[in-house]
């Protein structure tokens, strides 16, 4: 659903319909409310546009053909302010840049599931979380992996600052790890 300040709805997005796809697990949404992306956790993510309209579509992960079975972590989104940058972790282990039309433009394979994704404002930086125990920062203009950094537990949560200097990350055992753009 997308409402106006009011409250009034201005439309309804019937995202997943098919009976093996699942709940919205994540929501974001540009800065001024042009684009929003979808995530589930059948690993899939919806970028639609202001009047509800679906821009495209991504599946990062595919039924295990032996078990027939999703796994259920899904993927998790970030974008840049004017929602001209997305990039998705997923549980095949990758993190992902995408263009404003749906265009794959990097992919970076993690050591584990990506269990949480941030981005700068601007769209420069992005910083994943991964259960292999790593923070991971990259240059979003190539995909280029700027610095990893192995903490003590799996990485559940991050966050960066609007202009990517300074760096949070929430681990498993209820740690807490800080750290400015240098990954110092």
């Amino acid at each position: 659903y997308y409402y106006n300040r009011t409250g009034e709805q201005l439309w309804k997005y019937e995202a997943f319909t098919h009976p093996h796809e699942s709940a919205i697990q994540q929501l974001v949404m540009s800065t001024d409310g042009d684009y929003i992306i979808a995530s589930s956790i059948r690993d899939r993510v919806d970028f639609i546009n202001r009047t509800g309209s679906l821009l495209w579509q991504e599946i990062t992960y595919t039924l295990n053909p032996n078990t027939e079975k999703y796994r259920q972590t899904g993927v998790h989104a970030a974008m840049s302010a004017d929602g001209k940058d997305i990039a998705v972790g997923s549980e095949d282990f990758h993190v992902y840049s995408f263009s404003p039309n749906g265009t794959t433009l990097w992919n970076y394979k993690t050591g584990g599931s990506v269990g949480s994704i941030a981005m700068s404002s601007d769209g420069s930086s992005i910083i994943a979380g991964s259960r292999d125990n790593k923070i991971y920062s990259f240059n979003n203009t190539g995909g280029d992996s700027v610095w990893n950094y192995t903490t003590s537990s799996p990485v559940n949560g991050v966050a960066i600052s609007a202009r990517g200097e300074y760096i949070a990350a929430g681990l498993d055992d209820s740690t807490i790890y800080c750290c400015d753009r240098s990954g110092s």
